[in-house]
């Protein structure tokens, strides 16, 4: 997990957490995208999250950080003010 900003930020007394998954066309044995945002949501929840949005992308490259919904992940963290921003794996937001 990757806390963003500081302080708990609550919209409407809601925790919002973002979570990101990826898979790449060479990850065919890693878990699916749908077994990777059941993970994070899980984990969010666990860490106090009441509003929780998912993104993902399939067939992206971790070589590169313009994944559209990784993008498209962070902006909303950031615009909402998001307390968590948790991925299933912590290189998914690494760029190789």
């Amino acid at each position: 997990m990757i806390n963003i900003g500081v302080g708990q930020v609550q919209l409407n007394n809601e925790i919002l957490a973002v979570c990101y998954a990826r898979i790449s066309t060479d990850e065919q044995s890693e878990k699916s995208i749908d077994a990777q945002i059941a993970e994070t949501k899980k984990m969010a929840e666990s860490l106090g999250a009441t509003k929780i949005v998912s993104f993902h992308d399939i067939g992206i490259s971790g070589k590169t950080d313009k994944r559209p919904e990784f993008q498209n992940a962070i902006s909303y963290a950031t615009t909402y003010h998001a307390k968590m921003f948790v991925v299933h794996k912590i290189d998914f937001l690494e760029i190789e």
